[in-house]
């Protein structure tokens, strides 16, 4: 019942956070260079000029680009968001990727290539980080598909990574797109709970040739 007098201060950041929503009109295929941060409150560049864009995609207008990806969680699933600045991500120049992910992640189809555009090989990219304090080496199992084959089994993000809160990449390049990229979780875990179940962090394509127009 009596007035409190206070100061308020505003202090320039040195960092800057450059989210946003990226805008094109007309086709996007065929992709020569895309990345997916999964979860992230917007799209961003990194600083070598790759732009990352967010999932899931905010309410199509024609000011923001859309993808015609199909997304699939499992049971329990969800998509994370943290903030750079309390997270400190390891080993990597682009720590923000990995503050958000999609949990429980089952499948992506992402088309890469339109009808008459012609084959491609592409390098695929996926970014983990455990940052679970109560995740436990071998906790989280899982095997990896890429267009229907098994490229790696009984992936164990805190294990590979060496310690949570650290950024693992795991490459895997000569894939043939003719239409679409199809990426594949498989828990190894029976009847795994949702804090047993993968998390992604990122997901980067990158075009190595061209096969045949």
């Amino acid at each position: 019942a009596f007035p409190l007098q206070c100061t308020m201060v505003f202090n320039p950041r040195k960092k800057n956070r450059v989210w946003g929503m990226y805008s094109v009109e007309g086709g996007v295929t065929p992709i020569k260079h895309l990345g997916i941060n999964f979860g992230a409150p917007g799209d961003r560049k990194s600083a070598d000029g790759a732009l990352w864009l967010s999932w899931p995609r905010p309410q199509s207008t024609r000011l923001v680009l859309t993808m015609a990806a199909e997304i699939q969680l499992s049971g329990g699933g969800s998509y994370t968001r943290g903030n750079d600045d309390v997270m400190r991500i390891a080993n990597t120049d682009v720590p923000w990727i990995y503050t958000s992910g999609a949990q429980g992640l089952q499948r992506i189809v992402l088309p890469l290539v339109g009808e008459a555009e012609g084959a491609a090989e592409y390098t695929v990219r996926l970014l983990f980080a455990e940052t679970d304090a109560k995740a436990k080496a071998g906790s989280k199992p899982f095997d990896v598909k890429i267009q229907g084959k098994v490229v790696a089994t009984g992936v164990d993000v805190l294990a590979d990574a060496g310690s949570r809160d650290t950024a693992l990449v795991k490459d895997f390049s000569g894939i043939r797109i003719d239409d679409r990229l199809v990426v594949e979780f498989v828990s190894k875990v029976k009847e795994p709970t949702p804090d047993q179940l993968p998390t992604l962090r990122g997901l980067e394509v990158v075009r190595e040739r061209v096969l045949q127009v």
